[in-house]
Parts: structure tokens; C-alpha cells; sequence
């Protein structure tokens, strides 16, 4: 088949004419959904590099500049993009990283991104590495006299530290310091750990770069011996005598209670405890503080020669004393008034030291009964009782209500009877001319009251 001969000008006018069309039908496009921007803020995300440690601070957030049509720019939101900082080829050390924006370009092939703020940031990485110390047991003080401290124990025995290498490697030692009272017992004790640089300096591990450790504190055992030939004994007061007979012994304190003795094993084997000097408590009123010796068999010391103090508490017995008391009326005026007890004594229990008990007679124990401001009548009144003597208290007071009955004394008016006249009878008189005359007298007495 003979091919038709196209001449070259029409091929150019032909292609002329398709892009010419193409243009005028994107300028129709455009003026129908023009080009416009928008400002999108956005979260940055880290992709670490691995056993890295980031030791400065990224920027959270970043803004871009993004160019769309009206219709897809209304369309999206910043969750159509991804903000990255890969750090995954960035060396150790310092290291400029660019800021990565990231979206489907299949799905908007329209987005341009025309700016990003920032477009870069500075990033020092560290490599992250782990340390193994062991834990450091400082004691300070001592044990008590006779007994030693054996090799104490901590557990865990050392710690795991994970960090950034500057950091990690700045602590050379890790201790915790326990602080001992004389000891004569195995002491247990959980201590915090303290971490420390090479010049003896405090290294916080909050500051940052943060430092991880495996245990913040530790448990510490220090086993406590008795020394050959020393033994620690109980000292035991030897009182001779009774206080005062309204007194008790209420407690004694020995200070020391325990002493440390030395001498040969066969002569303190079977010691467990020391008397003192005599301490003579007879007819003791009140406290009273001694110093006193210890008596031991011969051969035996103390390894201290301190004076044993010992404190005899003495108090004074307290008990309940019946007191039978007769009440007393006050606001009564006696000219007026007469008052009627339901009984005429009430029942005390008085409470406090017997020794003042023994002084008390009932004259000094007022009971009163308060009639201010009462009429004629029967009353109920309370029994005041009032101890005006330190220490004495009122325990109960039977009947705590009296029955009280005022009569006046004022004498009583009696009335006058008013005399009353009676009349004298009248006579009337009946004739009969055919009888002899008989006279019928009727009389009326009326009697007044």
C-alpha cells in the first residue's frame, strides 16, 4: 500500500495546534482551581540509629510551605505528611542532618512543598554502652567494746549502668555509706547507692543525658562477732530495803544495762549477769538517782570503768477514802424559810495519795446545797462538793441529788367569826269560845353562819 506523502509544515502546524490547545484548556483549569498555598505545622519524628544516644535537644516540631490547587489544599491536613530526622547514617559526635518531609506523591501529584522551617538541625549522638561496677560498702562508726565487724555483704554486689559513653564513663565508683551505733548484734540495713566521678565528686544520674542503673539501692548485712575472752553481761540493781509506807517503787532504769566484761574463758562462761553496790531505798518519799559500782569475781574486769547509773522512780499510792459529810444550805434566807433534807448526810469517794487522804478531816470537804432564788416547795438540788486540796480528786458522790422541802416561816392570819343575833320567839294566841283557852306558841329560829 503506497503511503501518503504528509508534508513536514503540516506535522508542525499539527503539534502547534495540540499544544496550543493544551495550553488554553490549562488555563481553563487554572482559572476554575487556581494554585494557592498553605502553612502546615508538623510533628518530627526521630529515627534513631542503633546503640546511639541523641545528647542534645531536636526541635518537635516543624512548619512547611505547601503549593496546590484550591481544591486539593482544602482536601488535606498535616497527617497527609511525614516529618523525619533519620539518623540512622549520621556519625558519632556532631552532625548536620537535614529534615525530611515525606507524602504519596501518587496520590497528590499536584502538592509541591515549597519551603520547610527547619530545613536542617544539629545532632550530637553518643554510642550507648552498659557498665558493670561493684558496690562499695563505707562503714562508719564502730561495734561495741569486745565484739568486731566481719566482711559486710551487699546484694545486689554490683550495679548495670546504661548510657551515653561520656557519661556512663565519668562514674568510677558506686557506694553506699552505713552508719553503725556500737553494734553488738548482726546488722542488716537498706542504704541508697551514691555514684561518684574519679575526683571523689557526687554525679547525679537525673541530670541529663539520663543514666540508667540496674539498682538505685542496696541491701547490707555486717555480721557482728564476739572477741575471745570478752563477753557482754546483764547488770542487775541490788536494792536493799522498801520506800515509805504510802510510797511504791514504781520502776528502776540502769544505764548501762549491759556491760562488756573481759577475762579468761572459764571464768565468764557461765556469767550473765552482774549485781551492783548495795543501793539502800529504805523510806524513800521520791525519786532518786544513784552511781554505783559493779561487783565481779576476781580475774574479771570491765572493759569501760564508767560508773553505773541507776534511777529508783518512786510514787506516791493513791487509793479511794469514804468520807460520810453532812450538805450545808447556801442562799437561803433562814429568817424566811425553813429547809427539809430527804437525808440529812451524803457518801464521798475521794481519790489521791494516801498519804494526804490521812490528813483530810470532813470539816474541810464543803457540800453545799444552792437554794438562790427558790419559793416554797419541793425541790431537787444538785450536791456541790469542792476539794480545795492538790492532787485530791472527787470520785463519786451518793445521792449526786438531794430532795429539799422549804417551808415558810412566816405565821399563818386565822379568821374572826362575826356573832350572830337570834330572835325571840313570838307567841299568837288561839280563842275558843266553847273550851278553855289553850295558847300554841310557834317559834322560828333562824341560825347565821
Amino acid at each position: 500500500m503506497r503511503r501518503p506523502n504528509i508534508d513536514t509544515n503540516t506535522v508542525w502546524i499539527l503539534l502547534l495546534s495540540l499544544a496550543l490547545g493544551i495550553i488554553i484548556w490549562a488555563d481553563g483549569v487554572r482559572d476554575s482551581d487556581p494554585l494557592d498555598t498553605r502553612q502546615f505545622t508538623l510533628p518530627l519524628t526521630v529515627v534513631d540509629k542503633t546503640n546511639a544516644v541523641v545528647i542534645n535537644s531536636l526541635p518537635s516540631l516543624i512548619q512547611i510551605d505547601v503549593e496546590a490547587p484550591s481544591t486539593v489544599l482544602n482536601a488535606i491536613n498535616p497527617s497527609v505528611f511525614d516529618a523525619v530526622i533519620d539518623l540512622t547514617t549520621a556519625d558519632f559526635g556532631g552532625s548536620t542532618v537535614p529534615v525530611q518531609v515525606q507524602y504519596d506523591t501518587a496520590v497528590y501529584p499536584q502538592l509541591r512543598i515549597i519551603s520547610r522551617f527547619p530545613e536542617e538541625t544539629t545532632v550530637e549522638i553518643d554510642q550507648q554502652i552498659e557498665k558493670t561496677i561493684p558496690v562499695a560498702v563505707e562503714l562508719r562508726g564502730s561495734a561495741a567494746e569486745g565484739f568486731s565487724l566481719e566482711q559486710s555483704v551487699a546484694n545486689p554486689s554490683d550495679v548495670v549502668l546504661t548510657g551515653p559513653s561520656t557519661r556512663v564513663n565519668e562514674i568510677v565508683e558506686v557506694r553506699t555509706d552505713v552508719f553503725l551505733d556500737s553494734p553488738r548484734d548482726t546488722v542488716t540495713r537498706n542504704r541508697p547507692l551514691s555514684f561518684y566521678d574519679a575526683q571523689g565528686n557526687a554525679v547525679l544520674l537525673s541530670r541529663e543525658p539520663i543514666v540508667n542503673t540496674s539498682s538505685t539501692s542496696v541491701f547490707v548485712t555486717i555480721p557482728v562477732v564476739e572477741r575471745p575472752g570478752y563477753k557482754t553481761v546483764l547488770v542487775r540493781p541490788n536494792l536493799l530495803g522498801n520506800p515509805n509506807d504510802n510510797f511504791l517503787r514504781a520502776g528502776v532504769e540502769v544505764n548501762p544495762i549491759l556491760i562488756t566484761i573481759n577475762g579468761a574463758p572459764e571464768l565468764i562462761a557461765d556469767l550473765v549477769s552482774v549485781q551492783t553496790t548495795e543501793i539502800n531505798i529504805d523510806g524513800l518519799r521520791a525519786s532518786q538517782s544513784y552511781n554505783v559500782d559493779v561487783i565481779l569475781p576476781d580475774g574479771v574486769e570491765r572493759v569501760r570503768q564508767d560508773r553505773i547509773e541507776v534511777d529508783v522512780d518512786i510514787l506516791p499510792i493513791e487509793e479511794p477514802r469514804t468520807f460520810r459529810l453532812t450538805p450545808q444550805t447556801v442562799g437561803l434566807d433562814e429568817a424566811e424559810f425553813a429547809a427539809e433534807l430527804e437525808q440529812e448526810t451524803i457518801e464521798v469517794v475521794l481519790f489521791g495519795p494516801r498519804e494526804l487522804l490521812n490528813t483530810i478531816s470532813p470539816e474541810e470537804i464543803p457540800v453545799t446545797l444552792d437554794m438562790s432564788g427558790l419559793e416554797v416547795g419541793i425541790h431537787e438540788i444538785a450536791v456541790a462538793v469542792d476539794v480545795p486540796i492538790q492532787d485530791v480528786t472527787v470520785s463519786s458522790v451518793q445521792p449526786e441529788v438531794l430532795v429539799v422541802e422549804l417551808v415558810s416561816l412566816r405565821p399563818t392570819a386565822t379568821p374572826t367569826a362575826t356573832p350572830t343575833r337570834t330572835p325571840r320567839p313570838t307567841a299568837t294566841p288561839t280563842i275558843d269560845p266553847d273550851a278553855t283557852a289553850t295558847v300554841t306558841v310557834t317559834v322560828t329560829a333562824t341560825a347565821t353562819p
